[in-house]
């Protein structure tokens, strides 16, 4: 299921032997997006200049809610 997404699930049941006795339910559900997970390698500690690159490492981050 998406997250942040509403589904409706519907049941009938039915008596095999006396179809004209039913029963029916509904119930509506609302799904949750999670927060992303941000994973950021660690490094020594850097020192640098306001003209310097500075590059993370972020590939460890994921989205769980994509498995």
């Amino acid at each position: 299921m998406k997250g942040g997404s509403n589904y409706t699930i519907k049941v009938l049941a039915m008596v095999i032997n006396d179809m004209s006795i039913t029963a029916e339910a509904s119930v509506t559900i609302s799904t949750m997006s999670q927060d992303l997970v941000a994973k950021i390698a660690r490094a020594p500690l850097i020192t640098t200049g306001s003209d310097s690159k500075l590059v993370l490492d972020g590939s460890a981050s994921y989205d769980p809610d994509r498995g």
